[in-house]
């Protein structure tokens, strides 16, 4: 979270005031605590009642105790927002960790949808750089659509 403003900047997504003038846009980032209820707070409305677009989730699949509060604040959210698309970027570690992931998504109504993220081997990456050791699933999570 603390790198955000870096990687905004560094991607020409640097925070700006909201504009019409400019067509300018803004972004923040947010810390989202899951496993914290975000409606029924003290607060009337959650984040101050600011839309989010998108979740970003990275490494957050590493023990399987968690997952169910990690699914359950997802689900919050698409509840909240349903426009809003969710990226996570699990690494697996262990398959029965993901597997599990994957479990409590589809008993919750969120279909988990792989995106195709190759990663090169390490010798021929230039930057960013990336483990090539474990498995990484970058996954979009959406409700399950009825019927």
């Amino acid at each position: 979270i603390n790198n955000l403003p870096d990687a905004f900047f560094l991607n020409g997504l640097q925070p700006e005031p909201d504009s019409t003038a400019t067509g300018a846009t803004k972004i923040t980032a947010t810390d989202l605590k899951w496993g914290h209820a975000l409606l029924g707070t003290e607060d009337s409305k959650w984040n101050g009642g600011h839309p989010i677009d998108l979740v970003l989730g990275a490494d957050v699949t590493y023990d399987k105790r968690v997952i169910p509060a990690l699914v359950a604040t997802i689900l919050e959210l698409v509840e909240m927002f349903p426009g809003v698309t969710v990226l996570v970027a699990a690494t697996e570690r262990n398959r029965e960790t993901f597997e599990s992931f994957l479990e409590v998504c589809a008993n919750a109504g969120l279909d988990v949808v792989h995106e195709d993220f190759p990663v090169p081997r390490r010798e021929e990456q230039r930057g960013p750089f990336y483990g090539d050791g474990v498995q990484i699933h970058v996954c979009t999570l959406r409700r399950k659509m009825e019927g």
